[in-house]
């Protein structure tokens, strides 16, 4: 805010101060680099304080007040503090630290929350319409989004379609779970490319660090990828040996599948469960690395998906998929750097 800003605030401040509590106690508001003794900051929140008419409200003010200030090469730290604001002791989150990019890494995860009253008019609209009767109430265009804002003559727009069409929007991209992709390893039907995927990996990536199959889109994405999340370089420095190593007694096993042939006999054994299946198939199948070793045990996945899910810990399963999609698209295929 500018001086005249100011200046206007309070020449103005019975709207102003209205329009802000309305803000405020809405969503969190982050002041940046502003100092908690600033004069004009006391100033505002002393006029909006004056016009809060219940304690639950001056509770929630508290909450969602965040004051963000330079460290000056003391200790990074979050802390609570106090201040006094009229009669009253509010109390603000206080961030200290001269590192305000974190900040932003922090926010650009936050997604945009819709409010409640703009989604029940949204749906109370789309009712009216799905269940006009009139032929001429049916006043219905599709246009893409870009010509329907340009459009004046378009009175609500609404976007309706079916998830499997690119033209209507699938599944959003980032709606996607690294489950998802587990499964994709499996069937290859997940309706994205590999750049849209690759694009979205850092996130996925984020949310489950381990158990997030990369290499197929990896090696079947066609732009120059360059990874700086350090979640995602350390996922990239995963490999087949690496998911081997997460299964107990893992040695133990690899001398046992030895003199197994055919992975067939390891999903015949009676003495095995669902989950003891898995671990031996997957040691088995990095002893004998080969293409057509992997097509036939995600092919054996494929057709008994549902049992295996519902009898088999998916812990188990997936790191299976992890271990096929590591040394189909990266063990036996040339590697290159992505970081």
């Amino acid at each position: 805010m500018s001086s005249n800003d100011y200046k206007d605030f309070n020449q103005k401040n019975p709207y102003l101060a209205a329009k802000l509590i309305s803000i405020f106690l809405e969503k969190p508001v982050i002041f940046l680099g502003y100092s908690l003794s600033d004069e004009n900051i006391t100033d505002i929140l002393e006029k909006i304080e004056r016009v809060i008419d219940s304690e639950d409200k001056i509770n929630k003010l508290s909450k969602n007040m965040i004051f963000v200030t330079r460290a000056n090469g003391s200790e990074e730290r979050m802390t609570c503090v106090e201040m006094p604001i009229n009669d009253r002791r509010l109390a603000f989150t206080h961030i200290r630290t001269d590192d305000f990019s974190k900040i932003y890494r922090a926010l650009q995860y936050a997604e945009r929350k819709i409010p409640v009253d703009f989604l029940r008019i949204f749906k109370e609209q789309i009712y009216n319409i799905v269940n006009s009767r009139e032929k001429s109430d049916l006043q219905l265009k599709y246009v893409d989004f870009d010509n329907a804002i340009k459009d004046k003559d378009i009175d609500f727009v609404a976007g309706v379609g079916m998830a499997s069409t690119s033209e209507f929007g699938m599944k959003g991209i980032q709606g996607i779970s690294a489950r998802d992709l587990i499964r994709d390893i499996v069937f290859d039907d997940l309706q994205f490319s590999s750049e849209e995927i690759v694009r979205a990996l850092p996130l996925l990536v984020k949310a489950t660090p381990t158990y997030t199959p990369v290499r197929k889109y990896l090696k079947n994405c066609n732009s120059v990828i360059e990874f700086t999340e350090k979640q995602m370089v350390k996922r990239l420095g995963l490999s087949s040996e690496s998911y081997i190593g997460k299964i107990i007694k893992s040695n133990q096993i690899a001398k046992t599948v030895k003199d197994i042939v055919k992975y067939e006999d390891i999903l015949n054994n009676k003495f095995y469960d669902e989950n003891k299946k898995l671990d031996v198939l997957s040691v088995w199948l990095n002893e004998n690395k080969r293409f057509e070793n992997c097509v036939a045990i995600r092919n054996e996945l494929k057709e008994n998906y549902d049992s295996w899910i519902e009898k088999a810990n998916f812990h188990n399963f997936k790191r299976l998929v992890c271990i096929i999609d590591e040394i189909e698209n990266n063990d036996l295929y040339p590697q290159q750097s992505y970081v």
